[in-house]
């Protein structure tokens, strides 16, 4: 998901209304699990931002199919975790994070790409 806190909104509520937004679904958030800061480039200008992780459940996903995005500029598809690997995904500490948390390693995180060199890869 890729959204913003409004002004006066848990982070919480946030993630529900973005994800009802970008994938029309109902969901339920779970625990925190961290936090993620994370800057790159784009067009000359550095973007940075902190990105809260929660467990999200929803019964309206199925594990066969991928997600269908309602904004034309945003995918969503499963993706082995060997896989990772070769996969744009942004901000890339998550990659280490995920197998972590699918190992079971389920305490709160925090890291960085801010002390690193700019990646600068496609992002929108």
């Amino acid at each position: 998901m890729q959204g913003h806190i409004e002004f006066g909104e848990s982070a919480k509520d946030a993630l529900i209304r973005e994800v009802e937004e970008e994938l029309g679904i109902n969901c339920t958030v779970g625990s925190f699990l961290g936090v993620v800061e994370h800057k790159w480039e784009k067009g000359g200008v550095l973007h940075c931002e902190i990105n809260q992780v929660f467990e999200v459940k929803s019964n309206e996903v199925l594990i066969n199919s991928n997600p269908e995005s309602i904004e034309s500029h945003l995918e969503f598809f499963w993706c082995d975790r060997k896989d990772l690997d070769d996969r744009n995904l942004q901000p890339y500490p998550f990659r280490n994070l995920i197998n972590n948390y699918l190992n079971g390693k389920k305490d709160a995180w925090w890291e960085s790409s801010l002390n690193s060199d700019i990646d600068d890869s496609n992002r929108s």
